[in-house]
């Protein structure tokens, strides 16, 4: 018997890989999988040898491109998931821009030490 319905799999790894809009490798989101709930995939409890394999199994929810822990996990575009994806598409990855202030001295030069 599962401990977790099949679906709620579904729904977290959906989840997971929207939230990627370049995707996954079957290894981060294996991780991710873990960080969030606390377990790895659960794929023994459905009778499959390998997370692999499990994976390619839910062609409805996600698609794994090639083979091994490297391979590209994308997700599948479900009615209910399209309007995310569209806003997480048009994110912008925004990177860190951390200004360094120089204090004015009284000459109104910028100060040579940096705070």
């Amino acid at each position: 018997m599962a401990s977790y319905p099949l679906d709620d799999i579904k729904k977290v790894l959906r989840a997971l890989i929207i939230s990627c809009p370049h995707g996954l490798t079957v290894e981060q989101l294996d991780r991710d999988f873990s960080e969030m709930e606390g377990t790895k995939i659960p794929f023994y409890d459905y009778g499959f040898n390998s997370l692999e394999s499990f994976l390619q199994s839910i062609p409805d929810t996600l698609l794994v491109n090639g083979r091994g822990r490297n391979a590209p996990v994308y997700g599948v575009s479900s009615d209910k998931t399209k309007h995310i994806e569209e806003l997480v598409s048009k994110q912008k990855n925004i990177k860190s821009s951390r200004k360094i202030i120089v204090p004015k001295t009284n000459n109104g030069q910028g100060s040579s030490s940096i705070h």
